[in-house]
């Protein structure tokens, strides 16, 4: 689902940096990938949704993406190419929580295959289709993770000075009311 895909989206940039450039969906779609690199490797995410499990295992679902988006890049691969400077496509990274059959690994290799004979000229000899899992990603998950314990801290240390700031206001009001006569008390609480 889309948080799946917002959370690939900050690991590639944290892997790949300035290299690295989503394709938002939003308007006219994203060609079946979430985003490139400049020297030629494309990612796709995919974490089926729970409803989805109720009427297919996580193979079934994992291979029909696959097949679906790599028909689309295939069809789409001249705006691709478009995208990221024209640069031969060296990998195609299916980016998923988990597998768990080899018979995807299977299908990707028959995919490579596909891919070779459809747009063998926008693709290098040894193209390959990458499964990638949450795992394949471990450090730049830990630096995304202290980001955002990082934030975390910081958004508390706003409001622990906010707090701090609050306290002496209220510690100036007290003290400036204790010195108060009873009658001015009196006046004081009247007024409020």
């Amino acid at each position: 689902g889309q948080d799946w895909e917002d959370i690939c989206n900050k690991l590639f940039h944290l892997r790949y940096k300035d290299n690295y450039q989503e394709v938002p969906a939003r308007y006219g779609g994203d060609y079946g990938i979430e985003g490139f690199t400049f020297d030629g490797d494309l990612f796709q995410c995919y974490s089926p949704k729970d409803e989805e499990f109720s009427s297919k295992p996580l193979y079934e679902l994992q291979k029909d993406k696959i097949t679906k988006d790599i028909r689309k890049q295939n069809k789409n691969i001249l705006e691709i190419k478009k995208l990221n400077k024209n640069a031969i496509i060296k990998n195609w990274h299916f980016v998923t929580p988990k597998y768990d059959s080899k018979n995807l690994v299977e299908h990707c290799r028959k995919k490579e295959q596909e891919i070779q004979d459809a747009i063998s000229q926008h693709v290098t000899n040894d193209f390959k289709i990458i499964l990638q899992i949450e795992t394949s990603y471990i450090p730049e998950i830990g630096q995304l993770v202290n980001a955002n314990i990082s934030q975390i801290q910081s958004d508390l240390s706003i409001g622990v000075e906010e707090v701090k700031n609050d306290a002496q206001a209220l510690k100036k009001i007290n003290t400036s009311t204790q010195n108060l006569t009873p009658e001015e008390k009196l006046l004081e609480e009247q007024n409020k």
